[in-house]
């Protein structure tokens, strides 16, 4: 029983770092793409359609900024005042976010006839099949990349592993019964691990 609840909290702790990976870079890039949208310019709206793109394909099951850059790509892409090569661009890029997105849960945009991602699809037909002229397509400014915390973030990450592997192997016995010096030693050393990982992420 003990030996099926270290098994279970290695799991939560493999995937919870990676669900707080999502929280962080959706809420960085729904940020950046509200700022673009309150200078209202032309070209600062369409680099908002960027960083909105790049928030959705970061979606996770119960993720709210996501979400928020799913109704406003939503809100841009069927929106009658913007000029048609602009909301030709726009629908174009909330179909990649939509099909780059991280969220298992959105299994039903690919398949489903009245789903999202068929309703895109039929927008973009009703446009003719050019691409748009260079004018309107904005790169939005390559991240600063951080190699050393990669570096960190990658070690933490063994460090963070192994220790849990050890702590399986070693902090029960046969009889599953724990081992308090080995238990307290190892998971001392996945918490450090961890703790290194997910602040080594956030600043790379």
């Amino acid at each position: 029983m003990q030996r099926a609840f270290a098994l279970t909290l290695l799991a939560l702790l493999f995937l919870l770092p990676l669900y707080f990976r999502t929280h962080l870079e959706a809420k960085w890039y729904l940020e950046r793409a509200e700022e673009s949208l309150a200078k209202g310019t032309d070209a600062a709206r369409l680099e908002a359609v960027h960083h909105l793109r790049d928030a959705l394909s970061w979606s996770a099951p119960f993720q709210p900024h996501s979400e928020r850059a799913r109704k406003l790509l939503s809100e841009l892409a069927f929106s009658q005042e913007l000029d048609e090569k602009v909301r030709l661009f726009v629908l174009r890029e909330y179909r990649r976010g939509v099909m780059t997105s991280r969220n298992f849960l959105n299994w039903y945009t690919l398949i489903s006839e009245d789903g999202e991602l068929t309703r895109i699809d039929e927008a973009i037909e009703r446009f003719p099949a050019a691409r748009p002229p260079s004018e309107y397509v904005v790169e939005s400014s390559p991240p600063k990349t951080r190699f050393l915390f990669h570096i960190l973030a990658q070690i933490g990450f063994w460090a963070w592993i192994a220790s849990l592997v050890w702590v399986i192997r070693f902090g029960f016995s046969r009889e599953g019964r724990m081992r308090a010096s080995p238990l307290r030693r190892g998971l001392t050393c996945a918490s450090l691990g961890y703790l290194l990982w997910i602040v080594s992420l956030s600043l790379a």
